[in-house]
């Protein structure tokens, strides 16, 4: 495993966690830096009590997986009922590590995942935007001023296209949202202590982040890519304020047998975990 050299101490003040609650067997994580809006909800969900079957047991949520398509929708609605949400008013995407953001509304509800999109934004109450993961990092985001929900899907490509920076844009651009009022949290996902990565990525990483530090050496001179600190540094240059941050600091690689981790299989079929945002209705 590689060493978490540069860890950086800016990372280590934010990387504050996540509460776990236990719904019915199903493992619900999510952020005490959003918990002040009782209205909202943002969760992440482990990959325990679903119905699937190896490899991708049990709460995959991922029709794109070889999975039953029955069992991915009975997960989903254990999901959703796990934090008090009807699963008629899911709505979510076929990601594809891009940097597309696309606005969801009622019209949404019901419908199929939207195409070739990695980024979900609404400012309508009753929509529990989801989207999938199994490494990447998820990052959600908050306007309680004008009552925005955001979430991305940053592997490495998105992250180093700047999928968190481009949906707080849209936020901006669309529903007038000032960066400087966003709250915003980066979830489960591969952490600084097992992203070994090769050189083309490295060089890539090193040159969208310039100084930024998120491009580490293990013990071996192996390159080691940061995406935590690479999304909050995103964030920031977007105009997110440093403390509106929280970083979740639970590796999926390392904690495979809480969340599906495409890297701890070997690349092998595996399971997504869900992420959700969403503003419940008055």
């Amino acid at each position: 495993m590689a060493l978490r050299t540069g860890f950086r101490a800016w990372e280590m003040r934010h990387t504050s966690g996540m509460k776990v609650q236990n719904r019915d067997g199903v493992a619900v994580y999510s952020f005490p830096l959003l918990d002040p809006w009782p209205d909202l909800t943002q969760a992440a969900f482990g990959r325990t009590g679903g119905v699937s079957d190896p490899p991708c047991d049990t709460l995959n949520v991922s029709f794109a997986v070889q999975d039953d398509p029955e069992r991915v929708r009975a997960n989903r609605e254990r999901m959703a009922r796990a934090v008090g949400w009807d699963p008629a008013h899911i709505v979510s995407a076929l990601q594809v590590h891009g940097r597309r953001v696309a606005a969801v509304g009622r019209e949404h509800l019901r419908k199929a995942d939207l195409a070739d999109t990695d980024a979900l934004v609404t400012g309508e109450s009753g929509i529990l935007l989801l989207l999938k993961f199994a490494d990447c990092a998820p990052v959600v985001l908050w306007d309680p001023v004008r009552r925005v929900v955001g979430l991305a899907h940053a592997g490495w490509k998105g992250t180093v296209l700047g999928i968190p920076a481009a949906t707080v844009e849209f936020m901006a651009r669309t529903f007038g949202s000032s960066p400087a009022d966003i709250m915003a949290g980066i979830g489960p996902s591969i952490g600084p202590c097992c992203y070994r990565v090769g050189p083309e990525v490295a060089s890539v990483a090193e040159r969208g982040f310039a100084g930024a530090g998120v491009v580490l050496r293990d013990a071996d001179g192996g390159a080691i890519f940061d995406l935590w600190s690479a999304n909050a540094e995103t964030l920031m240059r977007a105009g997110v304020l440093e403390e509106n941050i929280a970083i979740a600091g639970i590796c999926t690689r390392c904690r495979h047998d809480l969340f599906f981790s495409h890297r701890a299989v070997g690349g092998k079929l595996t399971g997504r975990f869900g992420v959700v945002v969403g503003i419940r209705d008055e």
